[in-house]
């Protein structure tokens, strides 16, 4: 970690240690996802593809119709989905983006591309909204905490105040485009990178409230039917859950990156408030280091702060 070979450890070094460190399992993890995801759309999804055929199939002919599909998920939609749905968006920014849509559109359908640009510019414009709402709350919540954590307020309050900030930031920028894109994929039934008008009425209405349950019921049917013969076949149930599995795969290597950025983010400030009760407030030796508790315990020690010992003192494994 000393690469300038000084006898002190820089906060640079370390949180460049510390990130590469940590990049290893983040990384690791991610690959491990999308292994996980080849080796399960071999087999385990076409098994599932089978049952589901099988539970669903109520005359036994090997497909399953829309009245067959529609009696076996109603009760399992109606017991996941609330009695009533938030309205997200008004119905006049719907029509608006409707509007866009089909001035867009070519026989009223969209490349995969620019549909996810105008989904994401939606969900950002939405979180936005959201933001300015929630960001207060959250700071304020974080405040009536660090007066009652063994930290001293004016010190972790920013890092917790910039870990919201960087979460917000990765949530509207790369998180919700890649978040789209992967939904996109989900919605583009005939796998020939376009989007139809139904399709992106589907998303509009559910976040306007101005969806009903058979309404839910016919589109979920519609992303299995990707020939649009009114039955699923085994094929067809394989292809669309293999398409949720890479959603699913997506969402949670989305998850993982947004570790990392936090990390990246908030190491500094952290390896900061370690180093100013230690060192010069830049730097710190590794014996510094591994005797805090000694440190904040002694009085007489004159590279510890007054501040810096109330802190340390105050923690419960000091």
């Amino acid at each position: 970690m000393d690469s300038n070979s000084n006898g002190r450890v820089e906060l640079k070094e370390l949180a460049d240690f510390v990130l590469e460190l940590a990049a290893v399992p983040i990384d690791l993890a991610k690959a491990s996802a999308y292994t996980l995801q080849k080796i399960l759309k071999s087999g385990p999804v076409e098994q599932a593809a089978a049952e589901m055929i099988l539970m669903f199939d109520a005359d036994g002919n090997g497909t399953v119709d829309a009245k067959e599909f529609a009696s076996a998920v109603s009760s399992l939609i109606q017991s996941v989905l609330p009695d009533s749905l938030p309205q997200i968006l008004s119905t006049a920014r719907k029509e608006q983006l409707l509007t866009e849509f089909l001035s867009r559109a070519t026989e009223c359908q969209m490349p995969k591309a620019d549909a996810i640009d105008l989904y994401s510019r939606l969900l950002h414009e939405l979180l936005l909204d959201f933001t300015d709402e929630v960001r207060p709350t959250l700071i304020q919540a974080c405040t009536q905490i660090s007066t009652e954590f063994p930290f001293r307020l004016q010190q972790v309050l920013p890092i917790f105040t910039m870990a919201i900030d960087h979460f917000f930031a990765f949530v509207k920028g790369p998180g919700i485009r890649r978040t789209v894109a992967a939904l996109m994929t989900l919605f583009d039934i005939k796998n020939n990178g376009m989007i139809n008008e139904n399709e992106i009425r589907f998303l509009l209405a559910g976040l306007s409230n101005e969806i009903h349950m058979e309404e839910y019921i016919s589109e979920i049917f519609r992303l299995f039917d990707e020939d649009g013969d009114g039955r699923i076949t085994k094929k067809e149930a394989m292809d669309v859950l293999g398409k949720f599995l890479g959603f699913a795969t997506e969402i949670v290597c989305v998850c993982l990156d947004l570790i990392k950025h936090l990390l990246g983010a908030i190491l500094l400030p952290v390896l900061g408030l370690v180093a100013s009760m230690v060192g010069d407030g830049t730097s710190f030796t590794f014996d510094e280091l591994m005797n805090l508790s000694k440190l904040a315990s002694d009085g007489g020690a004159a590279q510890v702060s007054t501040a810096a010992r109330e802190v340390m003192s105050s923690l419960p494994f000091m």
